[in-house]
């Protein structure tokens, strides 16, 4: 039963008003942010990183896709630090007061006026031109008038409204989160300045505040006695609120923390760690779920779940564990539906069916109920959105209809209650705020609907589909042309790339004077450029399509299509996916040219800042300046005789330590090798599982791998973004082998495919590569022909060197480890030879990999299907013992061990003007005839 049921005034505006908004914030708005200080951790907008020399604050990102930070991590940062500023100061034996604090009703009882008076300007150090100043003064004016407006409709309902109270600001516009936090620009300094805080920080009006603990304060009372003296900017009344007075440009605008909403705790000694300990352990269960990849048969049980289903409500919080439980069931519930949307991505439907339906239960007993419905009304569209996109429609009505029925069991169980609508009290709730609480909750899920309906299926028969358009009243044909405009303004569930690659039947035309609009973005041409390179696809080539081939030529039957849904992304293309479609310019090319044209192409699709300085350090490790002269290395011989065997250069900021392998024996079956071969790879929930076992175990593993590598045929290319994704999070490279991809007419091949974390732009991303498998094995070109009628691609390119991490490497795909030229041509090129396979010659490859090993004199990476085993890392260690640094056979188990590989010190042995060997030598002499490459080539020992 709630006694005081809560209401809230949230503006609804035009497009054009959110337009406005916008461009105050891209001329102006961003000058008011600057003045805030570190401690201001929430809506703040995108900058460009600070120079290190004269450490300003980065300039606006205009560019970027959206103007603030995302919400995640500066919330994460604003818990975190203060947990563990607290531990600290614990460990050195020094007793802390801990407070975390929250502004009531924040939004509503600020005053829009006080953000272009002179005096508040000044105090906050911005300095305006006149055509700024009168800009800023309208949205003032107009944000009044919305306060006004709401004022009156606050009177209507009953509340007590007087001369000096007001309707406060409208929540949903970027200037007011703008606005709303340079406000407490004030609060910030007053708190850094007269507490000297051990650690405070603001998440828009919350407050985490600790401090010294002198052994005087034995209270609240005492407490807030001696912040009062302090800061004499708070005021303290006989009922506990707190009142932040504000300076004359305050205006109208009164700020309270209220009592009940105020945690103190004092804290010292062991007793205090381990309460730490035990709150940080609570948190890092439910956020750590985000870092890995979700288990089909787990959902229920997940920790996520686990503290969804907790019912202890924030305000009964007599610790600092349980005051932070409301905030631990909303991100449990986000957790929760991130991990189902990635198996409704990754999954088929009819394959997982028993646990969504067990998870729409969970949901309905947990979330979509009277007490908890009003917590959750955000996400739960996206619950129907899930469903939807599954045609899961009797799930997605029910969805829908018990979110109406707790509604009104809720309006129902506070008939006779007093309500407060921003705080203020009003009478009995009136008919109209619930009318308008249905109609806002229709509405959300309407949207939800339009947005995730499938366009590329024909209209569904199913009762309970008829029975939700009709609850929603939403006609069918009125469905599908705003699903259809939805996908191709970028604003459908799935990204409107993705509906591209898979299932589009036409690309949109171009609209008339679309080139007008086009010619105003700086970076027109480059985008034109990439979306005519990869469009314009070569049947021939084997590499991943942008688009499908069907769509190729339905886009020609309309002239040229719009650039628009790529000029507006809401989810552009990635930087892995841009290097992936054009590899030859963005991967391959001379390294400093491939660097720049990747940059510029991922400007020009995403909006994000590109390192300046972006490939002037890269040439001395393309072209051994830093080791070798500057001189190019030599085209080597044998298989490569056309091929330069420059490294293919993917910089990330190498390890301080040894590389670390993570080497698995990892189970592929026969049934799905056929499947596969058969053009229906295995996406079975039993072998999600087992994949996602084996990167869940890489990412929480210690120490933690830099490469995670998989045996041929291991992974489907559906999987891949998932996988990668989850890996890169965690700083984790993967080298896999793909499933089967099959090309018409009635061809065949496989791949190695290579992520590699990168951070050429300025900031940690990731790049895709494809290396096909040159031939087939002998049995398995003749299994592929007879019983599948498929004929192998023909691979003409060459086996590259690539550079990453400071580790120079190469890759094989089994059967490819028997071409001897293949191991000739990367001979002083490499330090470590990696070979994909699925071997059931353990004998004959056992000895190519010990052979290899001297021949090609270089650590040998081998990791193969379990069934036979024998994944192993071999070096040419000059004692015998030695050379075998790891070897995994047998076990019912996949299974995962790391390793260390440190290249340094075999490029000091391989350095040396002759190869006459030493007693202090590590390794076995080069072989004869050895060379190093000049970009390997350092001081010898």
């Amino acid at each position: 039963m709630v006694t005081f049921p809560g209401g809230t005034s949230i503006g609804d505006f035009s497009v054009e008003a959110h337009i406005l908004s916008a461009l105050w914030l891209n001329l102006i708005g961003h000058k008011f942010d600057a003045c805030l200080s570190s401690c201001a951790l929430a809506s703040r907008v995108r900058r460009y990183r600070a120079d290190k020399e004269c450490k300003s604050i980065g300039d606006y990102h205009m560019e970027a896709l959206g103007s603030f930070e995302p919400y995640f991590e500066p919330y994460r940062k604003w818990r975190d630090n203060g947990l563990n500023a607290m531990r600290d100061a614990l460990k050195r034996d020094q007793p802390i007061i801990a407070m975390t604090l929250d502004i009531s009703n924040f939004y509503h009882n600020i005053d829009p006026s006080f953000f272009v008076e002179q005096q508040f300007l000044e105090y906050l150090g911005v300095d305006l031109n006149p055509f700024e100043l009168e800009f800023s003064e309208l949205i003032s004016m107009t944000l009044g008038k919305w306060s006004a407006c709401c004022s009156e409709m606050l009177s209507k309902l009953g509340c007590s409204i007087d001369t000096t109270q007001h309707g406060g600001i409208p929540i949903g516009l970027s200037v007011v989160r703008v606005i709303s936090n340079v406000l407490l620009a004030f609060l910030d300094r007053q708190v850094e300045r007269y507490l000297s805080p051990i650690y405070y920080a603001r998440y828009v009006d919350d407050l985490f505040l600790v401090i010294h603990d002198c052994g005087d304060i034995r209270s609240s009372t005492d407490l807030w006695d001696f912040i009062t003296q302090q800061v004499s900017a708070f005021d303290r009344a006989s009922c506990g609120n707190i009142t932040l007075t504000l300076p004359k440009w305050g205006g109208k605008t009164r700020l309270t923390l209220q009592a009940n909403k105020q945690k103190t705790f004092f804290l010292s000694g062991r007793s205090g760690i381990d309460m730490l300990d035990q709150i940080a352990a609570q948190i890092r269960e439910v956020s750590s779920e985000r870092r890995t990849m979700p288990l089909p048969e787990h959902i229920e049980k997940s920790h996520a779940a686990r503290a969804l289903a907790t019912t202890n409500s924030a305000d009964e919080a007599d610790s600092l564990r349980r005051a932070d439980g409301l905030t631990l069931r909303r991100l449990g519930w986000s957790v929760l539906l991130r991990a189902v949307n990635t198996l409704a991505r990754d999954l088929q439907s009819q394959d997982w069916k028993t646990q969504r339906d067990d998870f729409y239960e969970f949901a309905h007993e947990h979330v979509i109920r009277a007490d908890k419905v009003l917590e959750h009304i955000d996400h739960l569209p996206r619950l129907l959105s899930l469903a939807v996109s599954l045609s899961d429609w009797g799930a997605a009505r029910r969805v829908y209809q018990r979110t109406i029925i707790a509604i009104s069991e809720l309006e129902q169980a506070t008939e006779d209650a007093q309500m407060r609508i921003n705080g203020i009290k009003a009478n009995k709730v009136p008919p109209e705020v619930w009318e308008g609480t249905y109609r806002q909750v229709r509405h959300f899920f309407r949207e939800a609907l339009i947005r995730a309906y499938p366009i590329s299926h024909t209209l569904p028969r199913a009762r309970a589909f008829k029975g939700l358009l009709h609850d929603l009243e939403l006609p069918a044909d009125e469905l599908e042309r705003l699903a259809t405009q939805a996908c191709e303004a970028d604003w459908a569930r799935i990204p409107y790339r993705e509906h591209l690659r898979t299932d589009a039947v036409r690309q949109p035309a171009a609209q008339p004077d679309e080139a007008l609009l086009a010619a105003c973005y700086q970076h027109e041409e480059c985008l034109r450029q990439f979306l005519e390179r990869t469009t314009n696809h070569n049947s021939s080539e084997t590499q991943p399509r942008r688009i499908a081939q069907q769509k190729d030529s339905a886009a020609n039957t309309i002239g040229s299509p719009s650039i628009l849904p790529f000029l507006f992304p809401t989810r552009p293309y990635t930087p892995e996916e841009i290097a992936l479609y054009l590899p030859n310019e963005c991967v391959f090319a001379e390294a400093v040219s491939a660097a720049h044209t990747w940059a510029n192409y991922t400007r020009a699709l995403r909006g994000v800042w590109v390192r300046s300085a972006l490939a002037k350090d890269l040439v001395s490790e393309a072209d051994g300046g830093e080791n070798g002269g500057g001189k190019k290395p030599p085209v080597s011989a044998g298989a490569d005789d056309s091929n330069d065997r420059r490294p293919i250069v993917v910089k990330r900021s190498a390890p301080d330590r040894p590389v670390r392998l993570g080497l698995t024996s990892f189970e592929v079956t026969d049934k799905t090798w056929s499947q596969g071969a058969a053009g229906s790879p295995d996406l079975s929930p039993r072998r999600y599982s087992q994949l996602a076992r084996i990167v869940n175990t890489a990412i929480s593993t210690i120490p933690k791998p830099d490469y995670l590598l998989l045996p041929e045929l291991s992974v489907p290319d559906r999987w891949i973004n998932t996988i990668a994704g989850r890996l890169r999070a965690n700083g984790i490279s993967l080298i896999a082998g793909l499933d089967y991809e099959h090309h018409p007419p009635q061809q065949i091949d496989s791949s190695a495919v290579l992520v590699l974390t990168d951070d050429r732009l300025g900031y940690v991303s990731s790049i895709q590569i494809r290396q096909c498998k040159s031939v087939p094995a002998p049995k398995e070109e003749d299994i592929l022909y007879t019983s599948h009628g498929r004929t192998w691609t023909t691979e003409t390119g060459g086996k590259k060197v690539y550079l990453h991490n400071g580790l120079y490497f190469g890759i094989l795909v089994c059967s490819e480890l028997q071409n001897i030229r293949y191991r000739e041509g990367f001979q002083g090129h490499i330090d470590c030879l990696i070979t994909l396979s699925w071997n059931q010659d353990l004998e004959s490859f056992s000895a190519l990999v010990d052979a290899a090993a001297l021949d090609v004199h270089a650590y040998m990476a081998l990791v193969n299907n379990r069934r036979y085993g024998d994944s192993r890392l071999r070096r040419p260690a000059k004692r015998s013992f030695e050379r075998d640094v790891c070897r995994i056979r047998g076990g019912l188990n996949d299974q995962l061990v790391v390793v260390e590989i440190d290249p340094t010190r075999l490029r000091q042995q391989q350095s040396r003007a002759k190869r006459w060997p030493r007693t202090t030598d590590f390794y076995k002499p080069a072989p004869e005839g050895f060379n190093i490459s000049p970009a390997r080539k350092c001081i010898p020992d």
